[in-house]
């Protein structure tokens, strides 16, 4: 019991000294605390009205290049060999497609470590009772 009376007052002090610690910081704290706390508690949100319209002009992107310099990134893409369509069609990528799938396929040989029968005649080996708590 008295344990239990030593444990309770160390921690009730323990408390008490943290709920110091916590009232020195709230003094501490810089001006805006005061404002930002009453925002977290939802009693204090701005209004509609009070909130800044934002200029449209000064958020639009603007284009970096003039048109004339657009125009000739433009040609010049055109021109690289990577703006090129694929010459191959849907037939040619289904066969590539399938004689890769046979490369793989003949590369993997069949399993041959276990069979059905051999699984089970594992499964009957092993299969003891065990003891339960």
């Amino acid at each position: 019991m008295r344990i239990a009376l030593i444990l309770t007052f160390v921690l009730l002090s323990a408390c008490a000294g943290s709920f110091d610690r916590v009232r020195e910081l709230r003094e501490q704290a810089p001006e805006w605390y005061a404002e930002r706390q009453l925002e977290f508690q939802g009693e204090d949100y701005p209004r509609i009205r009070d909130i800044p319209l934002v200029d449209v002009e000064a958020t639009r992107i603007r284009q970096p290049l003039s048109p004339e310099e657009v125009e000739a990134a433009r040609d010049l893409f055109a021109a690289s060999e990577r703006s090129n369509l694929p010459e191959e069609d849907a037939a040619d990528l289904q066969a590539w497609v399938k004689n890769v799938q046979s490369y793989f396929e003949e590369s993997v040989p069949a399993a041959d470590f276990l069979n059905d029968e051999d699984i089970q005649a594992l499964k009957e080996r092993f299969d003891v009772a065990r003891a339960r708590l």
